[in-house]
């Protein structure tokens, strides 16, 4: 999965996020090591007060590196969504037969909306996160080992040994319950979007089954949503609780071994709220391993959503029962060195029902390299605002754009539906004038 979502990010993005969070945990650390040394140093003024100045300066520049690495990430992260959806989204265009399976429409929608934004920033982030938590427990037990007692390192060691056990306990329930939830929330998306015609339209069975099935996949999610959040919160405090064992065990060692140390005791008591953290850093290191398998896989369902299937077109055109103007042909091929022979006029497919008069259309728009496909009731981006237009003024301005475009052949599905006799006709009268110097292949409502 590092190779997977890093993969969208522009180059350098990572080295530089690496640099900016590993010059942040050595200032941190480095505040560490001059908090304990000041502690040892009570008795000597001078040592005391650089030791001092050097936390106080060093606790600072962590805050200033953030300012760097919040702008980094945040750019970072935006442009990581746009390698997403040219990735998975804009590298599929010109694929009319996957367009065709309208029953993907919603799913692959959703997959590639903003949601897959999130789960690409906080997959990127849960990765950057483990870095610098480690980084972090990593350097401050050198700090501390190098300022107080070389067992630190045993210790923190031990702690992490603790704690990746209690993490490996839970982790299968968590992959469970949370790949059960992202099912059920996907399942949820997609039924909302089926919410226009069954719940706007005064059909009152529908609307009430809809409601009925709506209530029982809310509960469902609430219900498995729960349960995930259990078992991370279960992880969370399993691991919180060993891993602060080993630390609390070493601070009453040396309290008890070196009870008139004043100096050891005072750096030991001055660096524990820092050892608390370091703890604070173990939970917080498995909470984002934990996270990161859930976002994870939320993101490959959403990749695996974004893979479109092919449908084969060709295999539901059936030819006999198509008639395409006055041409007459045995085969596809045929028909299409007939219609790349013709330069111009209006060639309108009829047929029954069933017959294959649109999946004929899109064959078309995908053999033929200069072809424009028009569907019904078009809102194609054409550099213009659809929101408040009439069926009949879209059909018209996308006919006033496509004059204007190098297109041999010109493809309409349907594009009658729903129009009156005057938008028709006024309609008719544009494709005849574009039938001059074109060739127009149309289905009629």
């Amino acid at each position: 999965m590092f190779k997977s979502v890093f993969r969208y990010a522009e180059p350098g993005f990572l080295t530089t996020q690496f640099v900016l969070v590993g010059l942040e945990q050595v200032a941190i650390a480095g505040s560490t090591l001059a908090l304990a040394l000041a502690g040892k140093n009570l008795q000597s003024p001078r040592a005391f007060l650089t030791c001092l100045i050097a936390f106080m300066i060093l606790n600072q520049l962590p805050n200033f590196i953030l300012i760097f690495i919040r702008r980094s990430e945040t750019r970072g992260y935006v442009s990581m969504y746009g390698g997403f959806l040219r990735k998975q989204m804009l590298s599929q265009g010109g694929r009319p037969e996957a367009w065709a399976k309208h029953s993907q429409r919603e799913k692959f929608l959703t997959a590639v909306g903003p949601e897959a934004d999130s789960y690409i920033t906080s997959v990127a982030y849960s990765y950057l996160d483990i870095y610098s938590y480690a980084l972090s427990i990593l350097l401050n037990t050198l700090a501390l080992s190098l300022a107080i007692d070389g067992d630190f390192v045993l210790v923190f060691s031990s702690s992490m040994v603790l704690s990746y056990l209690a993490y490996h306990v839970c982790k299968p329930a968590i992959e469970k319950s949370v790949a059960f939830e992202q099912t059920e929330k996907l399942g949820l998306a997609a039924y909302v979007l089926k919410a226009w015609d069954n719940v706007l339209l005064n059909n009152r069975s529908v609307r009430e089954r809809y409601r009925a099935n709506l209530e029982q996949k809310i509960a469902r999610t609430g219900d498995l949503a729960a349960a995930s959040a259990s078992w991370s919160s279960s992880m969370i405090f399993l691991v919180g609780f060993v891993s602060t064992l080993p630390v609390l065990a070493i601070n009453l060692m040396i309290a008890l071994r070196h009870p008139d140390d004043i100096a050891l005791l005072a750096a030991m008591m001055i660096t524990l709220p820092r050892q608390i953290a370091v703890l604070s850093s173990f939970r917080a290191l498995f909470t984002q391993l934990a996270n990161l398998k859930i976002f994870s896989l939320r993101l490959n369902t959403a990749i695996g959503g974004s893979l479109l299937e092919e449908l084969d077109l060709q295999r539901l055109i059936q030819l006999p029962k198509l008639h395409v103007g006055d041409l007459s042909a045995e085969s596809l091929s045929d028909l299409l060195t007939q219609l790349r022979s013709r330069k111009s006029g209006r060639v309108l497919i009829t047929g029954a029902n069933g017959a294959g008069k649109s999946s004929l259309l899109l064959t078309l728009n995908r053999l033929i390299e200069s072809s424009f496909y028009l569907p019904a009731a078009p809102s194609l981006e054409i550099g213009e605002d659809f929101s408040q237009t009439s069926t009949g003024q879209k059909v018209l301005t996308h006919l006033q754009h496509i004059r204007d475009l190098d297109v041999d052949v010109l493809l309409l599905d349907e594009w009658d539906a729903n129009l009156d006799p005057d938008n028709k006709d006024r309609i008719s009268r544009e494709l005849d004038n574009l039938a001059t110097t074109r060739l127009i292949v149309e289905v009629r409502h």
